[in-house]
């Protein structure tokens, strides 16, 4: 490649990581998940010999459970695998803030949905997670039983007791087998006398059971596009599939928005926020071509070739908790992260350095100084294959690995 084509810039102050790295939140499975949904970021990566390549569109649905009151008790992302059959369930806090803390006034999605309807609770959704969904239903507890009946029965091993103060029903913790109504009934208890989030883990086991009832062998699939939520959870249920729960941090009930405040009756408010990284991370992997710019800035993949061995070498738990510094410090920049590929397993070499690769070589100066000193030690080059829609891709290097070592070692 030409000398005019290529620009190093060597960072090394690392602005902004130090605060990313006191905040990395517990994300020790999250590897593992990645790894199992990364055959998108694997199947990009695989396209060296064209000369553009592209992210796979898969398919996307909300389902979002509902009270006879009309108060959202569940919310799940279901991102279906490019094979259509399997995928994954990417659980959504009720409470969750839909600017995830990122503004003075607290907009719980449970509380978006009371005071503005369906519609404004979708399009809340979809800000806070950066994807469209195709198909969208909210559920009471009648259709969530029909959409798991030919789950059942399911077993769970619920983390905590949860009582529904409006039935008067109360779920002892421990394992229990549910049937589609018993599950459903646990998807839609409300206690109004307890912050919502407390229930976050009890539905995450539901769902967990649900998922997992039907096994890890794939089964014949339609290629028809899916129109119903029947039919979503018919293809996530024909091969393999996971959920993950998007960890949260309890937020000030006080902070929610006066125009929010009350419109859930009785409910003791409750507010989370869930990790920005942590979402632009777990959907850029599981649907990168369904990840949009939502704002006036690059689009990014990140691709991360560190296995947990290496990662522990520098003081890390795992992969994921390596690399999320890095989006951390992009998020701050800010740029768009559509994609996070985590290739451990491909037999790709890690670079000395970051690399940097840009689809617009006229852009190599503009890219050099958005990226400054946020990533270490970097090598910004054109994009020898680009992929559509993706401006910048980033390939984590030793370098940063070594200097996050430095960092959190005593």
């Amino acid at each position: 490649m030409s000398d005019d084509r290529r620009r190093r810039a060597v960072r090394l102050g690392w602005a902004g990581v130090v605060l990313a790295l006191v905040l990395t939140v517990a994300l020790g499975g999250l590897g593992a998940w990645l790894l199992s949904v990364s055959t998108v970021g694997r199947d990009a990566a695989a396209g060296v010999t064209v000369p553009h390549r592209a992210l796979p569109v898969t398919s996307t649905a909300l389902l979002a459970g509902v009270t006879d009151e009309g108060r959202v008790t569940t919310i799940a992302a279901i991102l279906l695998d490019e094979s259509g059959a399997g995928g994954s369930v990417v659980l959504v806090s009720p409470s969750a803030d839909e600017l995830s803390g990122g503004a003075g006034e607290a907009r719980p999605l449970n509380a978006i949905y009371a005071g503005e309807g369906p519609e404004g609770f979708v399009q809340a959704v979809e800000r806070m997670t950066g994807v469209s969904f195709d198909l969208v239903e909210i559920a009471d507890a009648d259709r969530l039983a029909e959409l798991f009946g030919p789950l059942s029965p399911m077993a769970a091993t619920l983390p905590i007791g949860l009582a529904d103060t409006v039935t008067e029903t109360v779920w002892e913790s421990g394992q229990v087998t549910l049937n589609a109504d018993e599950a459903a009934s646990v998807l839609t208890a409300a206690n109004l006398v307890v912050e919502d989030r407390y229930a976050d883990p009890v539905r995450a086991a539901v769902w967990t059971a649900a998922v997992g009832s039907a096994g890890d062998e794939s089964s014949a699939v339609s290629e028809e596009p899916v129109t119903t939520m029947d039919e979503v959870i018919a293809a996530l249920t024909s091969g393999s599939a996971q959920v993950w729960e998007l960890s949260s941090q309890p937020g000030d009930p006080t902070s929610i928005a006066p125009g929010l405040t009350g419109v859930l009756g009785a409910a003791v408010p409750s507010v989370v926020s869930h990790d920005r990284a942590e979402i632009a991370i777990v959907f850029g992997a599981a649907a990168p071509g369904r990840r949009s710019a939502t704002i006036d800035a690059p689009t990014v993949r990140v691709v991360a070739r560190f296995d947990d061995a290496q990662a522990g070498e520098v003081g890390a738990r795992n992969r994921t908790v390596l690399a999320k510094p890095a989006v951390d410090a992009l998020l701050t920049i800010p740029v768009n992260l559509v994609s996070f590929a985590d290739l451990s397993d491909d037999g790709g070499e890690v670079p000395a350095v970051t690399r940097v690769e840009v689809a617009d070589p006229a852009a190599i100066d503009m890219i050099t100084a958005l990226i400054g000193d946020h990533l270490g030690e970097v090598e910004v080059v054109a994009a020898e294959h680009p992929i559509d829609g993706v401006d910048i891709e980033i390939v984590l290097g030793e370098a940063y690995r070594d200097q996050y070592g430095a960092m959190v070692r005593p």
